[in-house]
């Protein structure tokens, strides 16, 4: 260990003994340092009788890359724009809510299943669900309200409800206690409010044995709310999905004082 550290700082130290012995050595000054001389050549002249054909040719040459150059950039900026164009026209639109994986396997159906007026399914609506027998014609566009959020029309508010009444009063035999008031008939308050309260007046009277409720989808005016009543206690219940006040609506009140 002894041996290496004396073998290092002989290294280290070195250094500083050739320093000290550059010192030592004294300049001579009478001996100059060579000037640098900055030689200008003459440029290089052709030949008598020489053509620059190898010039031209390599202009040429440039001048064809250059050109083919610019032609490849203009492609690739049309190619560019062209696809920006298609994902432009093929991305959603922002206005509408992107279908999910569901949604569009239906839009699917819907297109190929529902392409004219003609094709439209007919929907049988039993009497038993809002006191009259008819049909719905479900449009394609009706399918559309689901699938783009849009707002829903009676149409649509109907179908949903002859699916509970199916799938769930009449499978859990709740019919003595839950009762529906048409969509259709109801939204037609103030074109024509005669009718509709003789519509509520009819069906009240034919279930007055029965405690149940009615329940009375309406169409405030774009916006959806629902009625719950108790034709026997008198009791009515107002749904708002949005906390709408009832007293911002007084025709409502009108409309179920019979």
């Amino acid at each position: 260990m002894k041996f290496l550290s004396d073998a290092i700082g002989s290294y280290v130290a070195w250094p500083t003994h050739l320093v000290a012995l550059q010192k030592k050595i004294p300049k001579d000054k009478s001996v100059t340092s060579p000037e640098k001389v900055q030689i200008n050549k003459p440029p290089l002249q052709p030949k008598k009788g020489s053509k620059p054909q190898k010039l031209e040719v390599n202009r040429a040459a440039k001048l064809q890359r250059l050109e083919g150059n610019k032609a490849a950039k203009l492609a690739a900026t049309k190619n560019l724009d062209r696809g920006k164009s298609v994902a432009a026209a093929a991305a959603p639109n922002k206005s509408q809510p992107r279908l999910g994986k569901y949604g569009a396997c239906l839009d699917i159906q819907i297109k190929r299943n529902m392409g004219s007026s003609n094709d439209s399914p007919i929907v049988h609506m039993n009497k038993d669900i809002f006191g009259d027998e008819y049909v719905e014609y479900l449009e394609k566009e009706h399918m559309y309200e689901l699938l783009e959020h849009k707002e829903l029309s009676a149409t649509v508010i109907s179908l949903y409800i002859r699916f509970l009444y199916e799938k769930v009063v009449c499978t859990r035999k709740l019919s003595n206690k839950y009762s529906f008031l048409s969509p259709h008939k109801m939204s037609m308050w103030k074109l024509d409010p005669d009718n509709v309260k003789k519509y509520i007046v009819d069906m009240f009277l034919g279930n007055i044995e029965s405690d149940k409720l009615f329940l009375a989808p309406y169409n405030s005016g774009a916006h959806w709310v629902l009625f719950a009543i108790n034709a026997v206690s008198e009791v009515i219940y107002y749904l708002d999905p949005v906390h709408g006040n009832y007293n911002n609506h007084p025709e409502i009140k009108t409309m179920l004082d019979t």
